[in-house]
């Protein structure tokens, strides 16, 4: 791969998992909250159960309050009932008025301060779609979704400093050529706009929602993290690649699906997979805070794709994710 480690982690490696690293580190985090989005299966799933051995509050934001209820269920069973804290709430992340209510039903179901804001819900390769908003499906639940949440949660984690927000991205990021113009110039916001929310038949070789949303996810963390530091506020956020295709359900097509049974055989499996965004969420703040806004992969600092760390760039994107998020909210597409 196109990319050097910088920096590892203890001993972890790929085949680390992320109840290994929760027992290497032993991080205790009673009264404290943390929120996995995407927590129903695969890497959010085995990431929430690995957080509740920490003994916090443990919020699975799910799709519906079924799969969310059903999830709960499976993460008391596996760690234990007098060992979990768990909330269930519903949280859809292509309607802004479905965020907006689980910001406010965490707000009154939750008193302890929020710690780790875990953004692990995504999409994956699929046809195309829209939100409720018009947005490009996969673009709008994996990027714009999610910072509106942060928008919204944005207080308490500040509330709760020292706290953390990981962003579950993908190695995908890079192949995406760069959005930055002939002469090395940041775009102009219409430039951009047209760039990131691909219309149907926008697609092209290498240019997919998919890839386009994971490059937002890795930028907003970089963004996120410079913000933080210029008002001295210690909130510390990263972006990852939890780990090559693994049997998750996250594949939709048929395709997709038996692309990642072929790989499953040689790759991680959803624990190893998981192990990243846990070691980000518990790991060493005295090793981590020095690298807020990084990308990791394996527990490790990997260099990313030159636009993440174009400070000018980021700020465009993030400027442009206010922007379209604030035109929606006017449209009354906030409300429940």
């Amino acid at each position: 791969r196109a990319c050097r480690v910088r920096r590892r982690a203890m001993a972890f490696t790929g085949k680390t998992t992320a109840d290994e690293v929760v027992a290497a580190l032993g991080p205790r985090m009673e009264g404290q909250a943390v929120i996995v989005t995407g927590a129903h299966s695969g890497f959010g799933f085995h990431s929430a159960v690995s957080l509740a051995r920490t003994g916090a509050k443990v919020v699975l934001a799910c799709r519906s309050q079924i799969s969310g209820d059903e999830a709960k269920g499976r993460v008391t069973e596996a760690v234990g009932a007098g060992h979990t804290n768990v909330l269930a709430l519903p949280l859809d992340l292509g309607s802004l008025a479905s965020i907006g209510a689980f910001a406010r039903a965490f707000d009154e179901h939750v008193e302890e301060p929020l710690k780790v804001l875990l953004l692990n819900a995504g999409l994956g390769y699929r046809g195309y779609g829209e939100t409720q908003s018009g947005w490009e499906e996969t673009v709008g639940v994996n990027h714009l979704g999610h910072f509106y949440l942060y928008q919204l949660l944005q207080q308490r984690l500040e509330a709760a400093q020292p706290s953390r927000v990981v962003v579950v991205a993908s190695d995908s990021h890079r192949i995406e050529s760069s959005w930055l113009g002939p002469d090395g110039e940041v775009p102009e916001l219409d430039t951009l706009r047209e760039r990131i929310l691909i219309g149907r038949g926008g697609y092209g070789i290498g240019h997919t929602p998919y890839n386009v949303s994971k490059r937002l996810n890795c930028m907003f963390a970089s963004e996120l993290a410079r913000r933080m530091q210029q008002r001295g506020v210690d909130v510390l956020s990263f972006s990852l690649h939890p780990a090559t295709m693994v049997n998750t359900g996250f594949g939709r097509t048929w395709l997709v699906r038996v692309a990642m049974w072929f790989t499953s055989l040689f790759s991680r499996t959803p624990q190893q997979g998981a192990a990243t965004q846990v070691y980000l969420a518990v790991g060493d703040a005295a090793e981590l805070g020095p690298l807020s806004g990084k990308y990791f992969d394996e527990c490790a600092v990997v260099e990313a794709h030159p636009d993440v760390e174009h400070a000018g760039l980021c700020a465009r994107v993030w400027e442009l994710s206010e922007r379209l998020i604030a035109e929606a909210l006017e449209r009354g597409e906030g409300s429940a």
